[in-house]
Formats: structure tokens, C-alpha cells, sequence
């Protein structure tokens, strides 16, 4: 039977006997009574754990290999307050440990190595997958509190099938909230070697495949930290934090598979569109101020933290109208989210090309998808527009 440690009521409670069982057979450590000191613990000798095998055999598993990870201050800070080596069960530690905060504001940490400030271009690879589950919505621009649902996430319990043979632990998000359909929280998976830059996307390719399109990518980012967990005092009781005892994740396998998916993906966006000589639903539509607030309706319909992939086909399709003002109404709706970053929005803008396969259907169609209850002008009323 397969070893896990599950707690999910009582924060305070929860902590104190997660940290003792955690720490029952290691070596005192810093992290686990204080505040976190990394390079403390990088001393900790090394120790196996008896796992299953799915033959059902007992195999010892090497949970000693030390681990790449960071530590932030919080999320305006982009110098490391902390960095270096530690064995997979303080990372575990960290996570089964929750600060009660009023806001998610706080310590974040990144599973990789750093130099210098965080950006992609400074970690030289990661030793520790971070997985963001989310549900998208129209959020609290202060609090960022889910206010409204539109795309729903789902709870651990029904993904957590596929990923039970792997090693990895969960705890929930700061805004998480289930009585109101609010899932938040991230999974933390240990590989059984360091991901190299080029690896990282493949290995969330084929993770976002095994857990059937369940994660955040506009959290994939290599250097992408998360907050440790917290909640308010309210919300305690909703708080959980799982261990789930395996093998580390078999990264070649992992790489080579998200590598098939990426390759099948650009050879669909390289292949001719089929009905191209089909009248287009949504011809051209003139610059007219009318047709500008129309857009601007659709935008602020959808929660610009949407998932990466959607987002960028969200502002290709507003592009594609061919408006002077087309760049300037998709950054106003990006930059109203939290997720916006200025180098991402640059390359989305620099990437898109007209006639690509993304149109103003697409728009209209994930406007509509977040409860968009507006109409694009009919084919007849755009030409006699275009005229008057």
C-alpha cells in the first residue's frame, strides 16, 4: 500500500504534525523552526526511503540527491534573499508548513538555480518541478480573490490518479476557496535529474497531457517562482497540504513525449488552412469607434490571467483586425491582469502573422466562452459600413 501523509483541517494543528512526522528521521534543521536557512541544511546526510514499486515489490529509493532551489522575499523582489542545495524532504517541509496571512503576499520560492536576478536567462536548470493548478475568473484587482468562475480547475482528488506513482507533494493556494468552486493550488514533483532550459517546456508539455490540460502555462516561465503556502485565518479550514510517496519522475521519458507534442503542434500551425476559398465569417471590420468599444466590450470580458496559450490567441485574434489601435487595446487588457510581463507581451506582438489560422472568430468566440453576450456585425452590415 502506498505511503502518503494527508492533512487538510486545522492549520496550526496540521503544521505541527506534518513537521514532526516529516522531520521524525532527519537532522534538525533550521527550515523547519525558523525561517528558512538554506545553506544550514545543505549539510543534512543523506537518506533512502522504501517505496513501492508497481510490480508491488520494494525498491530503495534515493531521496538524498540535493536539490537547486531559491527563496524570494516576496513577488516584487527579484534578488534571491537565499539560494543553494537540500535533500527532497525539505522541500516537503517548506510546503507542509502554511503562513496565516491576510494576503498572499509573502515568501515565494523557485526550484532551480539562480545567477543573479530572476529571469529565465539566469538559471542554469531546475531541480525541482512546480506545477500551478488554477481556476481562471474575473478577479478582485486588489485582493485577488476569484469574484466570478469562468474556467473551473479541478481538485487534487481527480487528477491525482495520474501522477500517483511519482513522488510529489500539494498544498492549496492562498485564495483557495471550495465551497465557492475556487480551486487553487500547485504540486511540487521531484525528477530524477535536473531539467535543463531547453527540457523544462517539454516536460510541462507532457505533464499538462498526463493531467488532461489541468495546468496554469502562464505559470511555465523557467524562472517562475510560487509563494510558500498560506492562507487567512478564515479560511483554515479549507487549507490542505498531501504527501504522495513514489519514484521521481522519469524526466527523458517526459522530455521525449512533450517533444512529440510540440513537434505535432508547430507542424499543424506550418499546414494549410483547408475551405480557404470559403467566404470568411468575419470579414475585415473598419477602425470605427463603434467597432473599437465593441472590441473593448469583448476584452474585458475575459480574465487576461488566463492560461498563457489562450491569452496570446486572444491577442493575435485583435490583431488580426489590422487596427492602427489593435497593439494598444490588447496591452491595456494585459496589463490589467497580474500576470503581465513586458518582454512576454513584446513577443506575442512580434510573433503574430495575418492569415496564421487566428482571426476576429477567435475573439468572438472566447468572449462569448466568458460570457460575452454582444454580436459581431453580420457580413452584409460590415460592407455597407465600410462605405458610409
Amino acid at each position: 500500500m502506498r505511503d502518503e501523509t494527508e492533512v487538510f483541517a486545522g492549520t496550526a494543528e496540521r503544521n505541527s504534525a506534518a513537521e514532526i512526522e516529516l522531520g521524525a528521521n532527519m537532522p534538525p534543521s533550521p527550515l523547519l523552526e525558523t525561517e528558512p536557512n538554506i545553506a544550514d541544511v545543505s549539510e543534512a546526510p543523506p537518506e533512502t526511503k522504501a517505496i513501492p514499486e508497481s510490480a508491488g515489490g520494494i525498491v530503495e529509493a534515493p531521496v538524498e540527491r540535493q536539490l537547486a532551489i531559491c527563496t524570494f522575499a516576496n513577488e516584487k523582489t527579484t534578488t534571491p534573499e537565499k539560494s543553494g542545495m537540500v535533500p527532497w524532504e525539505v522541500i516537503v517541509a517548506l510546503h507542509a508548513k502554511r503562513d496565516i496571512r491576510p494576503s498572499k503576499s509573502g515568501r515565494m520560492l523557485g526550484g532551480y538555480a539562480i545567477n543573479g536576478t530572476r529571469s529565465n536567462a539566469n538559471v542554469p536548470f531546475r531541480s525541482v518541478i512546480q506545477l500551478d493548478i488554477d481556476t481562471a475568473g474575473v478577479k478582485d484587482k486588489v485582493t485577488g480573490r476569484v469574484l466570478e468562475v469562468t474556467k473551473p480547475a479541478p481538485p487534487l482528488d481527480t487528477i491525482r490518479s495520474s501522477i500517483n506513482p511519482y513522488e510529489w507533494c500539494a498544498a492549496s493556494s492562498h485564495c483557495h476557496e471550495p465551497q465557492r468552486g475556487v480551486i487553487k493550488y500547485r504540486v511540487v514533483m521531484l525528477p530524477d535529474r535536473d531539467i535543463q532550459p531547453e527540457e523544462h517546456e517539454p516536460v510541462l508539455e507532457a505533464l499538462d497531457e498526463l493531467l488532461h490540460g489541468a495546468l496554469d502555462r502562464g505559470a511555465w516561465p523557467l524562472s517562475q517562482a510560487f509563494y510558500l503556502p498560506s492562507c487567512s485565518a478564515e479560511k483554515k479550514a479549507d487549507a490542505f497540504f498531501v504527501r504522495n510517496q513514489g519514484v521521481p519522475l522519469p524526466v527523458d521519458e517526459f522530455v521525449r513525449r512533450g517533444r512529440e507534442i510540440l513537434g505535432a503542434e508547430k507542424h499543424k500551425d506550418l499546414s494549410p488552412e483547408l475551405g480557404t476559398n470559403i467566404p470568411p465569417k468575419y470579414p475585415p471590420m473598419p477602425e470605427t469607434p463603434e467597432n473599437i468599444e465593441r472590441v473593448k466590450s469583448m476584452l474585458s470580458a475575459i480574465d487576461p490571467d488566463v492560461d498563457r496559450k489562450e491569452w496570446r490567441q486572444i491577442c493575435w485574434s485583435a490583431m488580426a483586425t489590422g487596427w492602427a489601435c489593435a497593439e494598444t487595446l490588447i496591452r491595456e487588457w494585459s496589463e490589467s491582469g497580474e500576470k503581465f510581463k513586458e518582454k512576454d507581451f513584446v513577443g506575442v506582438v512580434k510573433s503574430f502573422r495575418t492569415g496564421k489560422g487566428t482571426g476576429f472568430g477567435t475573439l468572438d468566440f472566447h468572449a462569448k466562452q466568458h460570457g460575452w453576450a454582444g454580436a459581431v456585425p453580420a457580413v452584409g452590415e460590415v460592407i455597407a459600413t465600410s462605405f458610409l
